[in-house]
């Protein structure tokens, strides 16, 4: 059922729509003769946005607009190109998606310098009433909402591709995307699950617009028990400890030896529903800074099982200087959180914060299987 149906069965239409992922404008129809005022079209790719151009373009209030959307702009990130007319491609690797449907295949790649949609929003259409957002993204569902946390204050409908299981590395769920937008007053009204386990979600507001999670997010890693892959001759006694100390200085909280992917973990204690996970680096030693490039932030409901929830693409991280690094995890939980580098080096950093809000109710989210 698509959304505009949707909106008429609680008989309501929309003012205003912004489609991110919308490929070759295929919507066009629908979109045109649902009487919406103001209809954004958002799609990345260059063959694709200009047959999206063509399609739509010349008709009043149909606006279409060459972006890639995730949580954070002005970051340049590969766009994997799939085979089947780029219906496919996303930022993530292809993961399940290729055992699913093996005979679709990323076939090309681009770079592009993400925005947001707030800054899109914000710069182009802050004037126009806007109360349907669209995400088709190919797994970066929630990398999009992330990205569209004021929109998501005024907004009335969402309606996006959802998996039980990530499709796509490191994808959002259904459940995570179902928790996101429960902070901010949504829930799901509708919901189509195909027999490969995707399909797509409806969410309506059920609060007052403006409405946000109020709940004050808390550092759940405080003086949490840590642990850590191996000692060096700098370790301190109960050296995993110094990075949940909730105290910050700038240099090192902790220091493994010189190994092959060193690691640090924090135990939460119990399954808890994480908001972001906040790095603050070691800063005091030119030559040690830059020893995280290849740090990756993994996620276990167990200590066994493990989920990567971030990458990192070997850019400079700081730490009491202002530029810790923040990862948006809205939705996932986890009891264990785990630090690591993918090349031999020792790991050493100053904090490590891992931010959460109290529990809502006592409903518990499925953790995702890898």
């Amino acid at each position: 059922m698509d959304p505009v149906s949707l909106i008429a069965s609680f008989g309501r239409r929309p003012r205003g729509i912004i489609h991110v992922g919308a490929h070759r404008g295929q919507e066009f129809g629908l979109y045109r003769d649902s009487g919406a005022q103001t209809i954004v079209y958002v799609e990345p790719i260059p063959h694709l946005f200009a047959d999206l151009q063509a399609r739509v373009g010349g008709t009043p209030g149909h606006i279409p607009v060459q972006a890639l959307c995730l949580d954070r702009g002005g970051k340049t990130v590969r766009l994997n190109v799939s085979s089947n007319d780029g219906a496919s491609s996303s930022v993530l690797g292809i993961g399940q998606h290729a055992e699913i449907y093996p005979d679709i295949t990323y076939v090309d790649h681009i770079e592009v310098v993400s925005t947001t949609v707030d800054t899109l929003i914000g710069e182009r259409f802050a004037d126009r009433p806007i109360d349907l957002m669209v995400i088709d993204t190919q797994g970066a569902d929630l990398l999009v909402l992330s990205g569209a946390r004021h929109l998501l204050r005024t907004l009335d409908f969402v309606y996006v591709e959802v998996a039980e299981e990530p499709l796509y590395e490191d994808g959002a769920t259904l459940e995570m995307i179902r928790h996101f937008l429960a902070g901010f007053g949504f829930r799901m009204r509708w919901l189509q699950i195909g027999p490969q386990g995707w399909g797509d979600a409806f969410f309506m507001r059920a609060a007052p617009a403006d409405a946000q999670d109020e709940r004050p997010l808390r550092n759940v890693a405080l003086h949490k028990p840590a642990t850590q892959s191996s000692y060096s001759r700098w370790s301190r006694t109960n050296d995993p400890q110094g990075a949940v100390d909730g105290i910050k200085t700038g240099s090192f909280g902790f220091h493994t030896e010189f190994e092959v992917a060193p690691w640090w973990q924090v135990d939460l204690l119990a399954p808890t529903v994480l908001e972001e996970i906040v790095i603050h680096n070691r800063i005091d030693a030119p030559d040690s800074i830059d020893r995280v490039r290849t740090l990756c932030a993994l996620v276990s409901p167990d200590g066994v099982h493990w989920r990567t929830l971030h990458r990192h693409d070997g850019s400079r991280i700081g730490g009491i200087d202002g530029a810790p690094l923040r990862i948006a995890c809205p939705g996932v939980l986890a009891r264990f959180v785990r630090l690591q580098l993918q090349e031999q080096d020792a790991l050493h950093l100053d904090e490590v914060e891992v931010l959460a809000r109290a529990p809502r109710d006592p409903e518990r989210i499925p953790f995702p299987k890898d």
